[in-house]
């Protein structure tokens, strides 16, 4: 029977190689797409990034869970050969007499051990390689975080601009802090922006009013939480290249785009490649090692950056954003619809068979089905039972039984290691 652990991990590698299939169509598709500017602008590319990184693991879900059946079929998971069954024991024959019935317990199917061992060594080894990364990724928040545990409030003239600029539209309360340690300004969290302290003294007021709109457009966009999200995704599912493709496409993109919501809410696009290369020119000097947010340590090259706004090449269509959606509602109904999952082995409920057989009569077999939550115990119980009362019993050779149309096999024989055992009543 495919129980247990045995299950478990074959039903989690088959569900790891439906979202490979999954992840693989979308994000290729979403690259073939952009690629091939059928989306256009980095509103919709950035959407489109997104649902095709964490599309992956719906889909996969939901054919799993509601087994689905995609036009593409099912692939049935390979299990290196036939399956084995196993008997358990045939009891009740009339002590003395001919066999009056025969039940036997057909466990179902038994995958081979090289089959079991290969799919826990896949489901460990993802596992052991997912909490890895996820614990390099925590420990550089932890860094993070000591780094910045002396940062302090910041009032006055640039709080009342960050509130100018976020509006009701943005969150609550958000928290304007700076600190010497951070050698950029970067959005934390869903309601806090930290800046370096050399930010307050050494840039133009249009410098720091353009890098506080590009930090709320951050914000507005909920970008930290999508970022952490996405490096989830690419820790967790490393085997998947096209994660860390789309991870930094999202954060090349999300630049862009809270560059030209700067430009809009300031109107000083000049202004803002200034701050651009003063912040280029801090970080040059950062260790290497040095603990930076994501935000920091990444996103779209500068000179592309400054480029772009020295050049007023940012506008962004007004209905990209929908052209987007309607991009992602396709592509996603696709994959749900057509795409192939990865099956594992059905795994069926345990059988009861039995024969009923009438002196000078026909043989009648019968297949009930048990709830092994319920039933299973009671039965292996009941058979164990059976087995020690042997006092004037018959043993019988089973070798004259044979099962009726959909049954596994016939009750074990001595060659299985066991008999029927003849009881009384």
């Amino acid at each position: 029977m495919i129980a247990g652990v045995s299950a478990v991990a074959l039903a989690a590698v088959a569900w790891l190689l439906t979202y490979a299939l999954h992840s693989t169509v979308l994000l290729g598709g979403a690259w073939a797409l952009v690629r091939a500017r059928v989306v256009r602008g980095e509103a919709a590319a950035d959407l489109l990034w997104k649902a095709a990184t964490v599309g992956g693991v719906v889909t996969a879900t939901v054919q799993t869970v509601l087994r689905l059946g995609p036009l593409a079929g099912a692939i049935p998971l390979p299990v290196g050969g036939p399956m084995q069954v196993r008997y358990f024991r045939t009891v009740e024959v009339q002590a003395g007499g001919a066999p009056r019935m025969n039940e036997w317990l057909d466990s179902g199917p038994i995958l081979p051990l090289a089959v079991r061992a290969v799919a826990l060594a896949v489901l460990a080894a993802w596992i052991t390689t997912g909490a890895v990364r996820v614990a390099r990724l925590a420990r550089a928040h932890l860094r993070l975080r000591r780094c910045l545990a002396g940062r302090r409030e910041v009032d006055g003239e640039p709080a009342r601009i960050l509130a100018e600029l976020l509006g009701p539209v943005g969150p609550r309360r958000v928290r304007l802090t700076c600190s010497e340690m951070l050698p950029g300004p970067v959005a934390l969290g869903r309601a806090e922006i930290c800046l370096p302290a050399r930010v307050l003294t050494e840039l133009a007021p249009a410098e720091l009013h353009a890098i506080l709109a590009h930090e709320a457009a951050h914000l507005l966009r909920r970008d930290p939480l999508w970022l952490n999200l996405l490096t989830a995704f690419a820790c967790v599912f490393a085997f998947q290249p096209l994660n860390a493709l789309a991870l930094r496409r999202f954060r090349e993109g999300a630049e862009l785009l809270c560059d030209a919501w700067a430009v809009r809410a300031t109107g000083r696009p000049a202004a803002l490649a200034r701050s651009i290369v003063r912040v280029a020119g801090w970080l040059s000097s950062v260790h290497p090692r040095a603990p930076l947010p994501a935000m920091v340590e990444g996103g779209s090259p500068f000179v592309d950056r400054v480029r772009r706004l020295t050049s007023r090449s940012i506008h962004t269509p007004p209905d990209a954003s929908r052209r987007g959606a309607a991009w992602v509602l396709l592509l996603l109904s696709i994959v749900l619809a057509a795409a192939p999952s990865v099956a594992a082995p059905p795994q069926r409920p345990p059988t009861l068979v039995q024969l009923h057989r009438q002196v000078g009569g026909p043989a009648e077999f019968t297949r009930r089905e048990l709830d092994p939550a319920r039933r299973l115990g009671a039965v292996a119980l009941r058979a164990r039972r059976i087995g020690r009362r042997t006092d004037g019993a018959t043993t019988v050779r089973s070798g004259g039984l044979k099962p009726a149309a959909g049954t596994s096999g016939s009750p074990p024989a001595r060659t299985a290691g066991a008999d029927i055992l003849g009881l009384r009543r």
